[in-house]
């Protein structure tokens, strides 16, 4: 961008546009407005400052702006820079800027020089840091005596004066005069005094249509409204502000269709604006109201009650700054506003403080005070304002889990929420805030941190707003809730039985209800699957909010096709034949050479196998394979030689031994004992009799029969036996013949008691010592045999 000045010595005698102009006499200093002066020079020492009458008299009036070599207090040479910044503003092509300056008429000449630079970028005063940094002000539009010569600036007062020209448009800046001479100071060759009077900025812009309030532009007062765009740019004052200076005001008007109007005002992002509200005429205004409860880019809104339908009403916007802010648009809008009645919600808290008192005036009390929430907690209160005096209600929360705070509010009045950080309530730092109109669902949302917080509610506006007159709100803390996705790469997971799978969330602390076709099965961060269903997470967070439902999954869990098999035996034998598993699933089996197996069915060939120890794996196939394995043993028989002594015995024989090959097998059967066959144990009648050898598994056996017969009766005892009581319990009698030898034996055939008679007499046995039981009593007399069979209870 380029920028071209003319440069006239003669007065402007009239000038067009003067919705920004200004002059400047210097008069009184200290009642600048938006004047900043700044000494970069090396070593600096005095600023720009009221003119030394004693070096040459003010231009017009008494006083003018001076500056001069002792803007430096170094004795060396050093380089001067020395600025005086004038009111912001909004600088358009065709501008002027004229103004008077001179040297001190002294000799020898110690050469001055003067710059005149503009800044484009809004309100900034920077100039740098160094005495040759130009800061935000690179446009020079002027330099007098620009080559430090001795007859280059003037020794009597010179008119100067600027047009700006070049811009693409309208932009917001400031004109700064620089006094910039090298080699100056007390101990350079140049510098030494010059003074600047009767500065006149004169626009070439045109104010606003709505300058004035004979020009304010009329709005609609509906219930439904259209924002009205408006801007502050090159606005003048109208009157003094009723808050902050007014110094580019515009104006609105509306006729009153209701009693009620609801009035916003949104500023751009640097505007601070200030809305104030009139009845009467141009001519007569009453002011009503005067909002200013925001800062720069907030919202100003509020509600004008008892209006009279029909009369005329009107509003003044202003920016609170006392310079042309960067950014001056805004929009405007005045809605037909009905008055609501808010009654607490069916799960609303009452505010613990009573309308009139301070019991929650937070960090803005003496003793810091809260009315602590918690998440999801709905709040029904009240406030109100008194002498201007607004009441604060303080509510206290915590935040765990980071995430998006939500309040959502509805209020009976114009309403400020502000979030504060109140981790030290002497400073507490407003990390969220906006302001809301009555009697509409709003919402503050805010990102947080893990902190402690509170919500300060306040009325928007500082009119009276007394207790039980529309002055309650209803605030619902939706404080940040976490949302949760299953650590699972698909909607659906298909699983084998045994198959050990935890689900876990992408949340860790808080609380867990994890639910497997709605039925409560962890409390647990994680999940582990034991059967089929719809899986899905009700998860509430460090903050007590309970989140939305997780995604579900869908498990489905399939049986395992099962490997396990088994032969009946881990030794087989050959000569067995064919041997098929209990297992039926698909799948192959594998073993070593030797082992005559089939690799699909698993069925052994035992005739056609070789002895040994074989592992037979077994892996099926299917949606859940399996694996298993086992080991067996291939044997073989050994043949059994067994032969009785005699195939037929008396009841009152004595016992045979048994003998069979080979040696180290058992024999089994009736009357056996051992290797010893008893008659008197078998009973009469044909019994078989087995000989069984176990080699290494392979059980070889041979049987052979044996006839006990009824010999009682041929070779029984020539006299009566007895045998009393019986059953018995402890003692039994037994009344006995000459020579006779007697024993009391088990089932088993082990000798319990014997003994020997040589008269016929009654003995007695003492056996309690045996167990209960049947026994049999042996009499031996003469080569005969009699045996009685008695019971112990």
């Amino acid at each position: 961008m380029s920028y071209r000045f003319a440069l006239f010595f003669f007065c402007i005698a009239s000038f067009i546009g003067t919705s920004q102009t200004f002059i400047e006499d210097f008069e009184d200093l200290s009642s600048l407005s938006d004047w900043y002066f700044l000494n970069n020079s090396d070593s600096p020492n005095a600023n720009w400052g009221n003119g030394n009458t004693n070096n040459f008299n003010a231009y017009n009036g008494t006083a003018f702006l001076g500056v001069g070599y002792e803007s430096s207090n170094s004795l060396d040479p050093v380089t001067l820079s020395n600025w005086a910044v004038s009111p912001s503003r909004t600088f358009n092509n065709g501008d002027v800027i004229t103004f008077y300056s001179r040297r001190i008429n002294f000799t020898p000449v110690f050469p001055d020089r003067l710059e005149v630079r503009m800044s484009s970028a809004g309100n900034s005063i920077y100039t740098g840091f160094s005495a040759e940094d130009t800061g935000d002000f690179t446009t020079l539009l002027l330099s007098i005596n620009a080559d430090l010569t001795s007859t280059g600036y003037p020794s009597e007062w010179t008119q100067y004066t600027v047009i700006i020209s070049g811009l693409n448009g309208p932009v917001n800046g400031r004109i700064a005069f620089r006094y910039f001479v090298p080699d100056g100071g007390p101990g350079g060759s140049n510098s030494n005094y010059i003074g600047v009077d009767s500065f006149t900025y004169y626009s070439s812009l045109a104010a606003p249509e709505n300058d004035d309030c004979e020009t304010a532009i009329e709005l609609n007062h509906t219930i439904a409204c259209t924002p009205e765009t408006g801007n502050l740019q090159v606005a003048t004052e109208s009157l003094p502000g009723c808050d902050g200076m007014a110094n580019n005001d515009v104006w609105y008007a509306f006729t009153a269709s209701t009693n009620v109007a609801s009035i916003e005002i949104l500023g751009s992002s640097d505007l601070d604006a200030v809305l104030e509200i009139y009845s009467g005429t141009c001519a007569n205004l009453n002011s009503l109201a005067c909002i200013n409860n925001g800062y720069e880019g907030n919202e100003e809104a509020t509600i004008s009650n008892n209006l009279v339908v029909g009369s005329t009403y009107y509003v003044r916007v202003y920016d609170w700054n006392d310079w042309v802010p960067n950014t001056m648009d805004f929009t405007i809008c005045i809605e037909a506003f009905e008055q609501c009645a808010i009654s607490p919600g069916i799960n609303s808290n009452i505010e613990a403080e009573f309308c009139g008192e301070n019991e929650n005036g937070g960090c803005f009390a003496l003793q810091p005070s809260y009315q602590d929430v918690n998440c999801g907690e709905s709040i029904y209160g009240s406030s109100r304002v008194q002498n201007g005096i607004k009441d604060y209600d303080w509510y206290r929360f915590t935040i765990n889990d980071p995430g998006t705070l939500n309040i959502m509010e509805n209020s009976e009045f114009p309403i400020t929420l502000e979030v504060f950080n109140i981790a030290n309530c002497s400073v507490p730092q407003v990390v969220a805030s906006a302001s809301f109109n009555a009697c509409a669902q709003n919402t503050l949302s805010a990102e947080l941190p893990v902190g402690t917080y509170a919500l300060a509610v306040s009325p928007t506006s500082s009119n009276d707003l007394t207790c039980n007159e529309f002055n309650h709100y209803e605030i619902n803390f939706g404080l940040p809730i976490s949302t949760v996705t299953l650590d699972v790469s698909s909607d659906t997971i298909s699983l084998c039985e045994g198959t050990d799978v935890y689900i876990s969330s992408n949340q860790t602390g808080g609380s867990f209800l994890w639910f497997l076709d709605n039925e409560n099965i962890s409390v647990q961060d994680s999940v582990g699957i034991s059967s089929s269903g719809l899986l899905f997470l009700n998860y509430t967070n460090n903050n007590a909010c309970p989140s939305n439902y997780s995604d579900s999954v869908t498990i489905i869990l399939s049986a395992t096709n099962e490997a396990l098999f088994d032969y009946g035996s881990s030794v087989l034998c050959i000569g067995d034949g064919l041997i098929e598993n209990d297992n039926s699933e698909t799948g192959y089996y594998s073993s070593e050479f030797g082992l005559n197996l089939d690799t699909i069915t698993g069925t052994i060939n035992t005739n056609l196998s070789e002895q040994g120890s074989y592992i037979i794996m077994h892996q099926t196939t299917g949606i859940c394979p399996d694996y298993d394995s086992i080991e067996v043993s291939i044997g073989e028989y050994i043949p059994v030689v067994f032969q009785l002594p005699n195939t037929i015995l008396c009841d009152t024989a004595v016992e045979i031994n048994l003998e069979a090959l080979p040696l180290g097998g058992v024999f089994s059967g009736n009357g056996i004992d051992g290797n010893t066959f008893f008659p008197i144990l078998s009973g009469i009648g044909t019994h078989q009799i087995d000989y069984s050898y176990n080699n290494e598994g392979c059980i070889s056996s041979e049987s052979q029969e044996i006839t006990v017969e009824n010999c009682s009766s041929l070779q029984e005892l020539n006299h009566a036996i007895k045998v009393w009581p019986n059953p018995f319990q402890e003692k039994i009698e037994i009344e006995l013949p000459n020579d006779t030898k007697y024993s009391l034996i088990n089932i088993q055939g082990q000798v319990v008691k014997d003994g020997f008679s040589e008269s016929s007499k009654i003995i007695e046995l003492n056996l309690s010592n045996i167990d209960n039981g049947m026994y049999y009593v042996i009499l031996e007399s003469d080569k005969k045999r009699s045996a009685i069979p008695i019971v112990k209870r």
